[in-house]
């Protein structure tokens, strides 16, 4: 399976034959069976990748990359030499790109999910059992990384404190919300 980062520990702790290629590789290497399966992204680059036409079977949610991301990195000398408005300039600009990423991400999702839907593809979810195998996975890619690095533990702590309170507000407003809408 072509998958990346540590969605690729988390699934060779299950027995999977992780391996890492280059993005325009996956369609060749899945047509030629080389892979069998492949992580990527999410319906809409899934569609203009044309996977579609080698696959109609899609499971959801990516358990392992759970949304499109963004990062925007300044060298930080470079940073410190502009004066405190072009700093915000670029804070600001930085956040609008990440935000419209985000944005574009779920509003061409939904989009080419619905064409792929009526393209044939089959949208299925993970079973339970694999779920849970995969958070117990998940749990130990996460120690292994976070007592290799320093900079990961201080990551993980921050994340772990305001992961609690968010699930507790997603679990409390969010998930309701949307299952009263759907």
């Amino acid at each position: 399976m072509r998958i990346a980062g540590p969605g690729a520990e988390v699934l060779r702790k299950l027995g999977v034959n992780a391996v890492l290629m280059p993005p325009p590789e996956i369609f060749q290497a899945l047509q030629s069976g080389a892979i069998d399966a492949a992580e990527w992204v999410g319906p809409m680059l899934d569609q203009a990748f044309g996977l579609q036409k080698i696959t109609k079977l899609c499971y959801l949610p990516a358990l392992t990359e759970p949304g499109a991301g963004l990062a925007i990195v300044f060298n930080k000398d470079a940073r410190a030499e502009l004066t405190p408005d072009l700093q915000s300039i670029c804070e600001n600009a930085a956040y609008a790109a990440a935000l419209e990423n985000h944005a574009n991400f779920d509003f061409h999702n939904a989009q080419a999910m619905t064409a792929l839907r009526a393209d044939g593809v089959d949208f299925r979810a993970f079973s339970d059992d694999i779920v849970a195998a995969m958070r117990t996975a998940w749990l130990e890619v996460q120690d292994e990384l976070t007592a290799a690095s320093a900079d990961v533990a201080r990551v993980r702590e921050s994340y772990d404190a305001y992961l609690a309170s968010a699930r507790d507000y997603a679990n409390a407003m969010t998930l309701p919300m949307l299952a009263g809408r759907i």
